[in-house]
């Protein structure tokens, strides 16, 4: 409907009578589990499983770095990471969190996160703007 998934961004702001219709398909209770998968109540209904795919494949690379000996390395899939080890100059590994400004890309903080794994997340800059 606002254009953030994979759909097409609208020419105009829907109006209400389009967002009051499409409520009928949002919802996690639209979606149900079978043994096999999931399964969606109406055909309308999206699931999108973007950051969770993303996550998942930092782990699976990361996996395939481990089992191949490999003691450090960082991966990163579109805002997801994970490190082990240090970096190539013996130094920790260092994550710069965005500052969540739409007029600049600049650094919020700096966090050392040993070996563990970071998601980040945020809407600032999927936004609509009418006029």
């Amino acid at each position: 409907m606002w254009g953030f998934g994979p759909t097409k961004r609208p020419e105009k702001v829907p109006s209400q009578t389009d967002i009051d219709d499409i409520r009928e398909y949002v919802g996690y209770k639209k979606l149900s589990t079978t043994p096999t998968g999931l399964k969606k109540s109406h055909p309308m209904l999206y699931v999108d499983l973007s950051t969770i795919a993303k996550g998942f494949g930092v782990d699976e690379v990361a996996e395939i770095l481990e089992k191949h000996g490999i003691e450090n390395y960082l991966v990163e899939i579109g805002g997801e990471m994970r490190v082990k080890g240090e970096r190539g100059d013996g130094s920790e590994w260092l994550i710069a969190i965005e500052k969540p400004v739409t007029t600049e890309r600049a650094v919020q903080k700096v966090v050392s996160i040993g070996e563990n794994a970071v998601a980040t997340s945020g809407d600032y800059r999927n936004y609509y703007e009418e006029g």
